[in-house]
């Protein structure tokens, strides 16, 4: 079997686990928060499958990895020659704001900007999604932080809603 087609199977097979993890909704003793953490690796890990496919290499040929740098770089990323993977999946559009927030930025917003309350942050990532523009987004999530200035945290949630309004800015 060849890679595209391996890669296919693989991302199928995702997606499945995907469902059979909303299905295990309808089981009360199985904690929602966990299953949104699988269903989230799993559809992080359907993503930089499908970006393989798109990568360029040389199935005959494989080259060594080069040595490493002396210095290690601030925030390593999946990359190749053909350019950085993480980068590519990062900057593509949304249009479901969860989907673009990987489990530890959940973590941080719930910790940092919605003060430890799911429901809170699943409250905001649904008006956000109906949000109509990235101001409306923006007020949106200074509502919830009680604060004027800009955190961390509201940086990076604003980089992630940028994605779902990439005209405004």
């Amino acid at each position: 079997m060849d890679f595209s087609g391996t890669i296919d199977i693989i991302i199928k097979d995702l997606r499945e686990i995907g469902e059979i993890v909303e299905d295990l909704r309808n089981y009360k003793e199985v904690p929602p928060l966990q299953l949104d953490i699988v269903k989230a690796k799993c559809k992080y890990a359907a993503e930089v499958m499908e970006n393989l496919k798109m990568v360029k290499f040389n199935e005959e040929k494989i080259v060594a990895p080069e040595p490493l740098p002396e210095t290690v770089p601030e925030k390593p990323a999946l990359a190749d020659k053909s350019g950085d993977i993480s980068a590519s999946i990062r900057s593509k559009p949304l249009s479901d704001i969860a989907a673009g927030i990987r489990m530890n930025e959940r973590f941080l917003f719930i910790r940092e900007i919605f003060s430890g309350n799911v429901s809170s942050y699943e409250e905001a990532i649904g008006k956000l999604d109906r949000a109509e523009s990235l101001s409306d987004a923006k007020a949106i999530i200074m509502s919830y932080t009680g604060e004027s200035k800009e955190t961390e945290a509201v940086v990076q949630l604003l980089e992630i809603v940028r994605r779902k309004f990439p005209a405004n800015g």
